[in-house]
């Protein structure tokens, strides 16, 4: 298993035939996950610059979960800490572990994640 922090390539994301660019683990869980994705960015962050922000923070993180194995399903809440407190450990910005914090929020994660 991985252990370091692993920031999103193109390798990690996907396109859904000229649509929009899905996380690999979110293309991967179907065609719900991925229309509760977009709505959460879409119907939720009406910043754009709040968005592009959060996309890439939630994407950073399903970089990593990819690198441990996991998919969506099997994403806990354990496995959103345990980034975040490597985030924490590798000296990141602070502003860039409370933004990623933000972007993984519960409520936020719950929604996403109960549509695999």
């Amino acid at each position: 298993m991985r252990t370091e922090i692993v920031k999103a390539s193109k390798a990690s994301v996907s396109a859904t035939g000229g649509g929009p660019i899905l996380p690999v683990i979110i293309a991967q869980a179907g065609d719900h996950a991925a229309c509760r994705f977009i709505e959460f960015f879409i119907a939720t962050i009406h910043n754009p610059n709040t968005r592009r922000a959060y996309a890439k923070a939630v994407a950073d993180f399903f970089a990593w979960a990819a690198g441990h194995g996991l998919t969506l399903p099997r994403i806990e809440p354990v496995h959103v800490a345990a980034y975040i407190e490597q985030l924490s450990n590798a000296c990141r910005a602070s502003r860039s572990t409370g933004l990623t914090r933000w972007a993984l929020k519960p409520a936020s994660w719950e929604r996403i994640r109960s549509s695999s």
